[in-house]
């Protein structure tokens, strides 16, 4: 700020006064309007000139309607001359749509000056993938999942119009949804569904038929139906799993219960081969129980002997005429707390240098997540080094030059870490090796000055403040009417220069912006000159 003021003073000491206060602003892209998807960000840069302070500005964005939805600066300053640039993100205009950026300033004589910027926020839709027509006999379970995506990358949610009975439709929040449906006896028919997918302004759809196909009952099949758990529950402990089995034909305390749970299948056609029984490899169940004459309708199960989880459950009903039924839950989750024990971490650095005859010491510091106590000892130490066994401080008076190798252990008991490191004894101490330097880029415009002599003379002073020798390129611009020149100049390490560029224009006043590029590094600055 100090460097900016001087170069104001050294700018407005050259120039004529002025009354009127000037205002200009531009995006990145050098332009008063820009276009960005939703979910991009743009910059923006703002320039204020006046000859009588104090200017009192403000930088201000509106939507469509009118309406204030951000201010991005409100101040004055008694400088001739202030410059910002500001940063439009996702939470300043939150939806898509027109939006206007105002930079207005009014100086001590009460001129005043007002720019605008106008920015377009593009909405692009979802996509929804498409899904297709489903076919499914009665009484089977139908599962299948939708994905989307949008171009903006942003939120998507997920419903349907027209679902059927007892279907479910659960929005996984990672721009897919997960469609479940236990057709019954009583579900033939056909079905049109409206899946939508919404990103909060656009959608896309697609209506789907879903074709339950009749099929005819026989009364003398027998029926199992799981009562609990149900889908998506979370279980612990010693559970019980709940079920109901009936035959016309057979007394229900003579069928034959087969319970098996696995890990959950992560495709939809794994999970219906699953239901059906056909195994392909894509499942490996486990057996609860299978057993005859045995549907008492519950079973206790201790689920501290299975690893968390996600898992599915399916339970098979056999008669005496060899019929079976199947029922299945395709998602339930075991949750049961661990008490773990983690292990002690040694975070100190090990002091690995000492002198001959000079008592060394070494604070070994560890932590533990759990709280445990912790116990301190030596697996590999020189003769007559001693370590605390409640403190971890390891002394020692080293009797003669060379290297020592050492291992220290931190325990809780149950679990130890380790340090293994060497210690050089010797007559002094080697010094430390010198920080490499790495290599710096930075270029700078330490100040530009304008002047009129028949011409437009634009002087700008840059500097090479790196440790690298840089090619700088130098833009110069006439804001008013978009007049541009290039220049080159090579500069080493330190050094600094003046760049004169000419402009053949009549008299009167320009806002000049000086841009200099290297391959690492940019700079930009604006002048102002005021002619009567």
């Amino acid at each position: 700020m100090k460097k900016l003021i001087l170069i104001m003073l050294m700018f407005l000491a050259l120039i004529n006064v002025a009354s009127a206060v000037v205002v200009y602003g531009e995006f990145e892209n050098g332009l008063s309007s820009a276009t960005i998807n939703r979910n991009q960000e743009t910059t923006f840069n703002s320039v204020i000139f006046s000859n009588n302070p104090p200017i009192n500005y403000d930088v201000k964005m509106y939507n469509a309607n009118g309406d204030l939805i951000k201010t991005y600066i409100s101040a004055s300053t008694n400088n001739n001359y202030v410059s910002n640039r500001f940063t439009i993100t996702r939470n300043d205009y939150q939806i898509g749509g027109i939006f206007t950026i105002t930079i207005n300033a009014i100086d001590s004589l009460n001129d005043n000056d007002l720019t605008s910027l106008r920015l377009e926020v593009i909405n692009n839709a979802p996509i929804l993938n498409p899904i297709g027509n489903k076919v499914i006999n009665e009484s089977e379970l139908l599962q299948f999942t939708i994905n989307a995506s949008d171009p903006d990358n942003d939120s998507l949610s997920f419903r349907a119009e027209n679902l059927p009975r007892n279907a479910i439709l659960i929005d996984n929040n990672d721009d897919t949804a997960s469609f479940s449906w236990q057709t019954g006896l009583l579900d033939s028919g056909s079905y049109d569904v409206n899946f939508i997918v919404d990103d909060g302004q656009l959608t896309d759809n697609e209506v789907i038929t879903i074709n339950v196909i009749d099929v005819p009952f026989n009364p003398f099949i027998p029926t199992i139906n799981i009562i609990k758990p149900v889908e998506n529950e979370i279980i612990s402990g010693m559970y019980n799993i709940l079920w109901q089995a009936n035959d016309l034909d057979q007394v229900a305390d003579t069928l034959d219960i087969r319970l098996e749970y696995g890990a959950r299948s992560t495709t939809f056609i794994s999970r219906i081969l699953n239901i059906l029984g056909i195994n392909l490899q894509l499942q490996q169940w486990i057996i609860l129980e299978d057993a005859q004459d045995n549907n008492d309708g519950i079973f206790t199960w201790d689920t501290t002997q299975v690893s968390n989880g996600n898992y599915e459950l399916r339970a098979t009903v056999t008669d005496d005429n060899g019929n079976t039924a199947v029922d299945y839950v395709s998602s339930f989750i075991i949750n049961n707390i661990i008490i773990a024990n983690n292990p002690p971490v040694i975070t100190s650095v090990p002091i690995t240098q000492t002198l001959v005859n000079q008592p060394y010491s070494y604070d070994v510091d560890a932590i533990d997540i759990d709280n445990d106590v912790l116990n301190y000892s030596l697996l590999t130490n020189p003769v007559g080094m001693n370590i605390n066994a409640n403190t971890g401080l390891i002394t020692w008076l080293p009797g003669q030059i060379g290297f020592y190798n050492v291992v220290v252990s931190a325990s809780d008991s149950r679990l130890s870490d380790t340090q293994n490191y060497v210690i050089e004894v010797k007559e002094r101490i080697t010094p430390q090796p010198s920080v490499k330097k790495f290599a710096s880029h930075k270029i700078q415009i330490n100040n530009v000055i304008l002047t009129y002599d028949n011409n437009l003379n634009v002087f700008t002073n840059i500097k090479n403040q790196g440790n690298k020798t840089e090619d700088i390129k130098i833009v110069t611009t006439i804001m008013n009417n978009g007049m541009h020149k290039e220049a080159k100049v090579k500069l080493n390490v330190n050094q600094g220069t003046w760049k004169l560029t000419e402009f053949n224009l009549p008299k009167k006043n320009y806002i000049v912006k000086v841009e200099i590029i290297s391959k690492n590094d940019r700079d930009v600055k604006y002048a102002y000159i005021s002619q009567k």
